[in-house]
């Protein structure tokens, strides 16, 4: 990702800057390319650690006609025109992963654990089963039940996150929580996708399972 221009930036986040608006992102990511009038705005974009980090609000319109009777009795139609939204945040990892969504609904197909708890509360999806559980063993099924994050869907080279707003500490957990969900990654599964441990690296090892994600969370539930 190209570093961001020199702009607005953020307290705690020297690498962060507000772009404002870049319709690219709408290409990009693969948004919704239905209605019309679609825009971006509050980008934000930097680096969180060495991962970049991308976030925005996407805005859109759309119009449906419907029909309606007056007051004396007449049909008439009138054209209806609606606003849409949607936030993304997302992550580009320096390596690339197989699909896995967690928490969302995101293609693939539904895997379950042995853990019935970890199920009720999680659903899976991927399109390799063996590499899921490769990934999701018992002590992330633990992270992840203990810390709750936000959906998320790897594939690629990208991280994204389901979230429903826009600011600069949810980007921030959720851009830690990247650091900490593939720290847990075992090495074998590094072995097996031909993953150097210098690009693996790209994501710090945390020493504290969760503790800057659960301060974090700590101080948004305040």
């Amino acid at each position: 990702m190209t570093p961001p221009p020199a702009g607005f930036g953020f307290y705690g986040h020297p690498d962060w800057q507000l772009i404002g608006r870049d319709d690219a992102l709408i290409a990009k990511y693969d948004l919704t390319k239905s209605g019309f009038g679609h825009t971006t705005e509050k980008v934000i974009r930097g680096y969180n650690d060495g991962l970049p980090v991308e976030a925005f609000i996407h805005r859109w319109k759309t119009e449906r006609t419907e029909r309606y009777t007056d007051s004396d009795g007449n049909s008439h139609t009138r054209t209806i025109t609606e606003d849409h939204s949607e936030i993304l945040t997302a992550i580009t990892m320096p390596f690339s992963f197989p699909l896995l969504s967690v928490g969302g609904g995101w293609g693939g197909k539904k895997v379950r654990f042995e853990s019935e708890e970890f199920n009720d509360r999680f659903t899976v999806r991927t399109d390799d089963p063996k590499f899921a559980s490769d990934v999701i063993h018992p002590r992330t099924m633990e992270f992840l039940m203990a810390l709750q994050p936000p959906a998320f869907r790897i594939e690629g080279t990208e991280m994204r996150f389901l979230v429903d707003k826009h600011d600069t500490q949810l980007i921030g957990l959720c851009a830690d929580f990247a650091h900490e969900f593939f720290s847990r990654v075992p090495a074998f599964v590094w072995k097996d996708l031909q993953i150097s441990r210098r690009r693996s690296a790209g994501c710090r090892q945390i020493k504290t399972p969760g503790d800057r994600y659960s301060r974090a969370i700590g101080q948004m539930q305040i």
